[in-house]
């Protein structure tokens, strides 16, 4: 059994790693201001994509904006 976990922690951080890889070099292109709309979309599909996995079955999530409950500011939290 604990080669099983092993096995799949490997796998799991090769994964992550590519992801890493590929979003990173996505990230660099949309980092100029004339591309900050791409920026945003490319980090929230980031945090989603993370978050996703935490997810209990019958949760979902949806494109929009993040704000600090605890300001109650009506400012993004970035």
């Amino acid at each position: 059994m604990e080669e099983l976990y092993r096995t799949l922690g490997y796998a799991k951080c090769v994964e992550l790693s590519k992801k890493s890889r590929t979003f990173w070099d996505m990230l660099k292109l949309a980092d100029s201001r004339k591309n900050a709309p791409v920026g945003g979309a490319v980090r929230e599909g980031i945090a989603k994509d993370f978050i996703r996995e935490f997810l209990p079955p019958g949760f979902g999530l949806k494109s929009g904006l993040i704000f600090d409950a605890e300001k109650k500011g009506d400012r993004p939290s970035m």
